[in-house]
């Protein structure tokens, strides 16, 4: 189908609404695009943002600089550093694994290590002026030509489309959006030369570039939570609309240097994506049933194909079925403590603050890279499946769940 077609049928979306009800939630996030003809060609998110701007990361980190510099100063003020470094200590400590807390990375850093280097860059930040930092590279005027540079190419990322049905190599062809951050960091090394300021761009230019592309996975998820909950029928949609959906879905997450798998996909475009799919099913079983038999799980409850709530004297969590606690360990990361609800968002803010706290220590590059790895390994996967969650809990109607959800997604970029 030819782009201007498919633009006439995004314009004609009011006239093409499907005639049974669907619920209420998804009719609200998503929208099924349909020819003249009635023939599904692709579904969209027209939540997502549109547009494409740095600004709100720029604010986000500087809040989140802002309130640690206070909490820093309000321990100071009564001579309690070490307190300090002790409280930053428990809360990096919450990603500690009983199990396999003594694995190493490839390069040989140990857990403990890497909570080191993170706590130092935390406590760092305290005596370094990172807010200077981050409006020094910001009114340099790279950041805002990376982001006209994006919106040039807006259109061909075409962010709200979670899903395209008659093309199966929709996404692949869009996958070469490091092309632009590469460019900007190319740029970056040959304007800066403060390392401090070098390593503070590049962090806000690969955290801007993430999070603005990761929105249309994190929709995805959302929509794969109403495909497993409801029935084809009940969505309004065939049999082979819905296997062509969830195809869509997982040929998006094709690396744009995987034509083999690209092919692959295309050669099986009505199972692809049900194949995929439903062994990420049998996986999370498996892992919620070893999780129950580690732990001394009273009551668990599966939430959806990704997460369960689990139950226990002491915890009322519900977990990740899909992503583990990080890097160094296959245990199931908790996605929320419904004893502590702000206590993922939490440890979240301060893992980002240790990544751009990275910028500003002497060590070398190779530590700093595993470190910032490992850091992301603890989150970035995480905030996609948890889009999930978010739908899950948005079609019971608890509108407080969803919004301590995306509180701790801390996605900027996001229209609620």
């Amino acid at each position: 189908m030819s782009l201007k077609t498919f633009l006439l049928s995004l314009m004609l979306l009011p006239l093409l609404a499907q005639s049974q009800q669907l619920p209420e939630n998804l009719e609200k996030r998503f929208r099924f695009v349909r020819t003249q003809s009635g023939e599904l060609i692709a579904v969209r998110a027209p939540w997502l943002s549109n547009r494409m701007s740095v600004r709100p990361f720029i604010e986000q980190v500087k809040r989140d600089l802002f309130n640690e510099q206070q909490i820093f100063a309000s321990y100071a003020a009564k001579g309690q550093t070490f307190d300090y470094r002790q409280q930053l200590r428990a809360e990096l400590a919450q990603l500690e694994d009983v199990f396999e807390s003594q694995k190493s990375g490839k390069v040989g850093l140990n857990f403990q290590q890497i909570m080191d280097y993170l706590e130092n860059a935390i406590a760092n930040l305290s005596v370094v002026d990172g807010q200077g930092a981050v409006d020094e590279v910001a009114a340099e005027g790279l950041l805002e030509e990376y982001a006209l540079e994006m919106e040039r190419n807006w259109t061909h990322f075409q962010l709200d489309i979670v899903a395209r049905l008659d093309d199966a190599r929709f996404f692949y062809r869009r996958a070469s959006t490091h092309k632009i951050l590469d460019w900007a960091l190319g740029q970056a090394a040959r304007r800066f030369s403060s390392l401090p300021l070098l390593n503070t761009i590049s962090y806000i230019l690969k955290q801007v570039h993430r999070l603005t592309l990761e929105q249309r996975a994190f929709a995805q998820n959302m929509l794969l939570y109403y495909l497993d909950r409801y029935q084809p029928a009940e969505l309004g949609l065939s049999t082979e609309e819905y296997g062509h959906i969830l195809s869509s879905i997982y040929e998006s997450r094709i690396s744009w240097f995987n034509y083999i798998e690209s092919n692959r996909a295309a050669e099986n475009w009505l199972r692809y994506g049900s194949n995929h799919y439903y062994a990420v099913l049998r996986g999370a079983s498996g892992k919620l049933n070893n999780y129950v038999q580690r732990h001394s799980v009273q009551e668990a409850t599966r939430l959806n194909f990704a997460f369960a709530r689990v139950q226990s004297e002491e915890n009322d969590l519900a977990i990740n079925l899909i992503n583990n606690v990080h890097s160094y360990t296959a245990n199931p990361a908790v996605a929320f403590d419904f004893n502590r609800p702000h206590r993922i968002r939490n440890l979240r803010r301060l893992i980002r603050l240790g990544q751009l706290g990275l910028s500003f220590l002497p060590i070398p590059n190779w530590i700093k890279s595993n470190v910032d790895s490992f850091a992301s390994s603890t989150y970035q996967p995480h905030v996609l499946t948890e889009g999930a969650l978010v739908g899950w809990f948005e079609d019971q109607g608890d509108e407080q769940m969803v919004q301590l959800l995306m509180n701790q997604i801390a996605n900027p970029f996001f229209i609620r």
